[in-house]
């Protein structure tokens, strides 16, 4: 786990690497409101950073469980590559710059 101030320049510095994963049922996605920056208050699919040296279908896996608290038996079908762009962060004057790998 990066310490905060290292955590502070990465965010600052370069983009953030993530995964989204779209829960689809009856023809329904599941969202989540956001309840801190960046996109505080918004709406978005569940998800999170994929971590140094963590693979994506390891990050992917763990991120099911995580945040829905569900064993993949397979990795999800790839979508594709998205960017998010924030004027704000976690962190006071920093901007945040994400590319997704939504699955």
């Amino acid at each position: 786990m990066l310490g905060d101030q290292i955590f502070k320049t990465a965010v600052d510095s370069a983009p953030l690497v993530s995964i989204d994963i779209l829960l689809k049922r009856n023809n329904k996605v599941l969202l989540g409101k956001r309840i801190n920056k960046p996109a505080q208050g918004y709406f978005f699919s569940t998800g999170g950073r994929i971590n140094k040296n963590e693979t994506i279908d390891s990050a992917i896996h763990r991120i099911a469980k995580d945040e829905l608290n569900i064993e993949l038996r397979t990795t999800p079908k790839f979508i594709g590559v998205f960017e998010h762009f924030y004027d704000d962060s976690i962190y006071e004057n920093v901007s945040t710059h994400y590319v997704n790998l939504a699955y």
